[in-house]
């Protein structure tokens, strides 16, 4: 197995010792002791693994997340060791273990999918995230007949979540139940695709449409509006990873659109998601925002300024942010969120959950969720 390291701005004698850290010989084996490097420090070899951590990233060359191929990132050298090359992960921002309900681990195949039928009477009986999803695909696809309008050409533009995955993941879903039927003229099985990604990518401009009459899908709504039945939205534990799903996507989704704009290609994984959910315990939407933006601001004049890559200067950008909200909330600072980004809309899920749920104007964006939804 082989590392790619990335060394995190610091000094010579810091990175020396990352470099060391790491290296491997011929034989795959770590070239220096532990002994021997933390002397240097006299650090212990706890302190060490957190202060090569610190300043420097070790990613796999061969062990990457089984969906998107997001490299693994060693925390250690035991880390290193215990995954080996045939290790199957899942990164962060894939991973289903933790009960994440925008996410899962596979995706059933066609057969599955449309061998599943729906009884309105079973509406009551859905998952709280279910409802919600529901909920969303009505308000954001569906006429005033409510036909359902969703087409894969058109998946980027409809705004149904804060990323297209997630736009995919809640059809997925909705067909999975039976809420919606694939086009009557296609066969689940034609064009010998198996996996349902393969389908809606060839679904083309050919809509989707929903299983249940117009009369049920309306007094499912009307009765999502009864205050007793938003409460117990509210309270369930499902609907609070929900929210915070949608808050991570929210800031994901604007990180990669300020380092495109600057020209930094960036997969975001599991470290990614750890920092700005922790950012996201103690700030709004609007105000990981700023941390973002500043962080990015910090790498691209440290891109131009001194002769790194731009893979080292993207890669820098998750340490910044998570210094700047260290610092932040040791300090106590207030901070000025930001105002959404034209490019960056509410999207129609966040609509359901923040404004029709909780009654808030687009409330994850301005106040920190903890505020909207005690927990």
């Amino acid at each position: 197995m082989c590392i790619n390291l990335s060394i995190i701005k610091c000094s010579n004698e810091q990175e020396i010792i990352c470099r060391g850290y790491w290296k491997l010989n011929d034989a795959g084996k770590f070239e220096y002791s532990l002994s021997d490097i933390r002397s240097t420090l006299n650090l212990t070899v706890s302190n060490l693994a957190s202060f090569v951590r610190k300043y420097s990233d070790a990613e796999s060359e061969t062990v990457k997340c089984v969906n998107c191929n997001t490299p693994y990132l060693y925390k250690s050298r035991r880390d290193f060791i215990s995954h080996k090359e045939d290790f199957v992960w899942e990164c962060g921002l894939c991973n289903t273990n933790d009960g994440r309900p925008l996410l899962r681990n596979q995706t059933p195949t066609l057969a599955n999918f449309s061998a599943k039928e729906f009884d309105a009477d079973n509406l009551k009986n859905l998952k709280i995230t279910d409802k919600v999803f529901l909920m969303t695909a009505l308000s954001g696809l569906s006429d005033e007949d409510f036909n359902c309008t969703w087409s894969a050409d058109c998946l980027g533009n409809k705004a149904l979540t804060p990323g297209i995955r997630l736009d995919e993941e809640i059809i997925k879903r909705l067909i999975y139940l039976g809420l919606l039927n694939l086009p009557g003229n296609l066969s689940p099985l034609s064009n010998e695709l198996v996996e349902l990604d393969d389908f809606l990518f060839h679904l083309e401009t050919k809509t989707l449409e929903f299983s249940l009459p117009p009369i049920v899908l309306r007094k499912f709504l009307k009765d999502i509006d009864a205050s007793s039945l938003k409460q117990q939205i509210v309270e369930d534990d499902g609907f609070l990873i929900l929210c915070k799903d949608v808050c991570l996507f929210e800031c994901i989704s604007f990180l990669l659109l300020q380092l495109n704009s600057h020209g930094f290609h960036f997969v975001p994984g599991e470290k990614t998601a750890i920092v700005l959910s922790k950012c996201l315990e103690d700030y709004s939407v609007g105000e990981v925002y700023l941390f973002i933006w500043k962080s990015i601001l910090n790498s691209s004049s440290y891109y131009l300024k001194e002769n790194i890559s731009r893979k080292h200067a993207a890669n820098a950008v998750i340490g910044n942010i998570e210094r700047q909200y260290e610092r932040a909330i040791a300090n106590k600072w207030k901070i000025n969120g930001f105002r959404r980004n034209y490019h960056l809309p509410q999207s129609v899920l966040s609509r359901v959950i923040f404004n029709q749920i909780l009654g808030t104007d687009d409330g994850c964006f301005k106040h920190k969720l903890s505020d909207l939804i005690p927990h």
